[in-house]
């Protein structure tokens, strides 16, 4: 049991003054001119899909948006397909899609991309969401016009904060 206290209270490499941190996702990309529109067809289900590489069954999948044809390749946390996939066959200038938590990835800015905010990102993000949960995304008709990538909040963009509650005693 002292174990299992011992680690509630662990904050690992962040401390026990750690107070969370913020994620600003990118509210644009020089890498959008990649995407092709084809990049979802064929695409039938996004739960527990089987890496094109590796062969490993996960949640923890991504779609590649920059290939004709669909590449389902398993995350960094996984085995890391997607990435060497990026590096690869993109020289980086890649976009991906999350399976587990619908999240865009820009693997050229090593950031995730507010699909809120950047229209061609919408019909990606729609097919896998009709896909994922049998209807349409909700996304607004006329994104932000004031978004201008600069993150850091600037960008007119959700920011999502996280953060560490230490438990009282």
């Amino acid at each position: 049991m002292a174990a299992a206290a011992e680690s509630d209270n662990n904050m690992g490499d962040f401390g026990e003054d750690f107070a969370g941190f913020e994620v600003y996702p990118q509210t644009t990309s020089p890498h959008l001119g990649e995407i092709k529109d084809s990049c979802t067809s064929g695409l039938k289900t996004v739960l527990d899909c089987a890496c094109q590489k590796c062969g490993v069954t996960t949640t923890e999948c991504q779609l590649c948006l920059c290939c004709a044809e669909p590449h389902v390749l398993c995350g960094r946390y996984v085995n890391g397909c997607m990435l060497e996939h990026a590096r690869d066959v993109h020289d980086s200038k890649c976009i991906s899609i999350s399976f587990a938590d619908m999240s865009i990835w820009d693997h050229g800015q090593d950031s995730y991309l507010d699909v809120f905010n950047i229209k061609q990102l919408h019909p990606a993000f729609d097919a896998l969401h009709r896909i994922k949960f049998g209807e349409p995304a909700s996304l607004p008709a006329n994104p932000n016009p004031n978004a201008n990538g600069g993150g850091g909040g600037g960008g007119g963009g959700l920011t999502l904060k996280l953060e560490v509650v230490s438990r009282a005693a």
